[in-house]
């Protein structure tokens, strides 16, 4: 297909991936994601251990990378962060590795490692003890207190010790604490807005076992961040009953269409291919299951992992069976609605439409980064927007960062079948409005991103909303294939970029391979289909 074929869309394409490219270079140029690679961290943490007398032979390990979102969050709504920055000498950054090593139902410890210098930011040791009374008096505990924090360079002429008189915990069921005393000193220095920064230490039997610092922010700021948080949740599941009412939906047009219009075999394989790549993404996200289990010491541990196992198998499962259902559903709808905006796998012209929406697919997905990035700078310049780190969804915590982009493939086949397929489909069928067809399911599908950590907590609705009537709009236009591949271009680029820019030269080499997964399919789609309707060429 010729470049002249669609001149507004390659004009729209090339100046979406400018917009995008100026809004978001610069940023990822200056750092990237992090300086230290999760195995530096381990093995700085591993090295730390071990002059601690402690050996990690044997325990499990679990490397996250992590932070303090709801400081992050305070800084960038009271517009502080360059205050912070110009503190930062004296606290910890915002985000950095927190390396965990422990035994089922024993011993854990945690060593934070900063992610740019790669020093030691604090860390907590705690062994399998038996003592029930501490060997140090208050005083002998907090001159051994007062040790650690000369020795992590810390001015005492700064400090406030908040703890005159220090923690004792209670005992547990074993009949001993987790430690003896815990002191804590403010900051009086820290002048970044009205937030506060502590040091904590711990102290065991005759040593210091755990030491970190804490940003407190203000209890209104606190309040506000948890009632956003709220509100995102409960627009979440207004749109798990939207999809849930779609999935209802689309078994009784499955049902109450003649036999003859309803194909069980269509979206059996879309099925299956889901149902494997969730499954393939679940386990990619092993260390978070992992690290888990040192929050369970109470239950057993392998029991844990059986249920978390069977708990997220079990929803790909559902996830998979949904979209085989609404995928059948939906191209009843087509049939009868806009024949040929679906081909069959086994259609001869199949080869060439998927070469097609490859091709607008990139097109497409460049405009859309364009749109988004114009939302975005519009918003946080002159409606007060801002976007805190998302520790959940970055590639860092996955087993094998470089399968990251999985989740794009996973987004654009099942969010483009359920909402677009289906969702315009019913709509259109129903009330006989394309607007309404265009408006409602993109509708349900914003209010599906609403746990996104962008506030206020509406943001997201708005801008997907609008996103997802322009995707409608593509889907009228052109066809379904077209936009699942502009979808997985769209979500592989941006999850991509960490991969680029702060990666290591394999996640480098998977992320070039993602972004040109597409074009490979397109260009040997002829192959992918059965071999017997490939000779036939019927």
């Amino acid at each position: 297909m010729r470049r002249s074929k669609h001149p507004v869309l390659w004009s729209l394409a090339w100046a979406g991936l400018f917009v995008f490219l100026l809004l978001n270079l610069p940023g990822l140029l200056v750092g990237g994601q992090t300086s230290l690679t999760r195995e530096e961290a381990s093995q700085r943490a591993a090295h730390f251990l071990s002059e601690q007398g402690i050996s990690v032979t044997g325990k499990i390990e679990t490397v996250l990378y992590t932070g303090d979102p709801d400081m992050e969050a305070y800084l960038k709504r009271h517009g502080l962060m360059e205050s912070f920055e110009r503190n930062l000498q004296r606290s910890r950054p915002l985000a950095y590795w927190e390396v965990s090593f422990f035994e089922p139902d024993g011993a854990f410890y945690a060593v934070s490692i900063d992610e740019v210098s790669g020093r030691v930011l604090g860390y907590q040791l705690k062994g399998t003890r038996k003592q029930e009374k501490p060997l140090l008096n208050e005083r002998e505990a907090l001159e051994v207190a007062q040790g650690e924090l000369l020795r992590r360079n810390v001015d005492p002429g700064e400090l406030e010790l908040v703890t005159q008189v220090p923690e004792i915990p209670e005992k547990g069921e074993d009949g001993t604490r987790p430690f003896d005393y815990r002191y804590r000193w403010l900051n009086t220095v820290w002048d970044v807005g009205k937030s506060s920064y502590a040091y904590v230490v711990e102290i065991t039997d005759n040593r210091v076992t755990g030491f970190r610092t804490e940003f407190a922010v203000p209890g209104e700021d606190l309040d506000w961040l948890e009632q956003q948080r709220s509100f995102g949740l409960l627009l979440t599941g207004i749109s798990l009953l939207g999809m849930l009412l779609l999935v209802i939906l689309s078994l009784v047009v499955a049902f109450v269409y003649p036999k003859r219009e309803v194909d069980w075999q269509r979206g059996l394989m879309i099925g299956i291919l889901l149902l494997g790549i969730t499954l393939l993404t679940n386990l990619n996200e092993w260390p978070v299951f992992l690290a888990n289990l040192s929050s369970y010491s109470d239950f057993s541990q392998e029991l844990i992992l059986w249920g978390t196992a069977f708990s997220v198998t079990g929803i790909a499962v559902l996830s998979s069976v949904s979209t085989y259902a609404t995928t059948v559903a939906g191209a009843v709808l087509q049939r009868n609605l806009w024949p040929g905006k679906w081909l069959r796998w086994g259609d001869a012209d199949w080869p060439e439409r998927i070469r097609a929406a490859v091709f607008r697919g990139y097109l497409l997905a460049f405009v859309w980064l364009g749109v988004q990035g114009i939302f975005y700078w519009v918003s946080e310049r002159y409606f007060g927007v801002w976007e805190e780190s998302d520790f959940t969804m970055t590639p860092w915590n996955f087993l094998v960062p470089g399968l990251f982009p999985l989740l794009a493939w996973i987004a654009g086949i099942g969010e483009e079948i359920t909402f677009r397929l289906l969702g315009i489909g019913l709509v259109k069928r129903y009330l006989r409005s394309t607007f309404l067809a265009l408006l409602l399911p993109a509708m349900v599908w914003a209010l599906g991103h609403s746990l996104y950590p962008v506030h206020p907590f509406y943001t997201r609705f708005i801008e997907l909303t609008l996103l997802g009537m322009l995707i409608g709009w593509c889907f009228l236009r052109y066809d379904l294939e077209t936009v699942i591949f502009a979808h997985v271009i769209f979500d592989t680029v941006l999850m991509c970029l960490p991969l680029l820019f702060g990666g290591t030269w394999s996640d480098q080499l998977l992320a070039i391979g993602w972004l040109i997964l597409p074009a490979t399919i397109g260009r040997y789609a002829r192959w992918l289909q059965p071999g017997s309707i490939r000779l036939s060429g019927t």
